[in-house]
């Protein structure tokens, strides 16, 4: 399965990742930007809404 990489040290915690996310998959949580993996279905569409490059895919099964 494809899903979301947060590279931490790049995450700034803007929010444009979560507001792309077409099924509320990654969200906020205090400090830290979470993802609910059973919710994502690997679209990738998170990946350039990041101004910083912060988030990137793995895996290796087509959309």
């Amino acid at each position: 399965m494809r899903l979301p990489h947060i590279h931490r040290e790049r995450c700034t915690l803007c929010g444009e990742c979560v507001e792309l996310c077409p099924t509320g998959a990654l969200e906020l949580r205090g400090t830290r930007l979470g993802l609910t993996a059973a919710e994502c279905v690997g679209c990738g569409a998170c990946v350039p809404g990041c101004p910083e490059g912060a988030v990137g895919i793995t895996g290796n099964t087509p959309c």
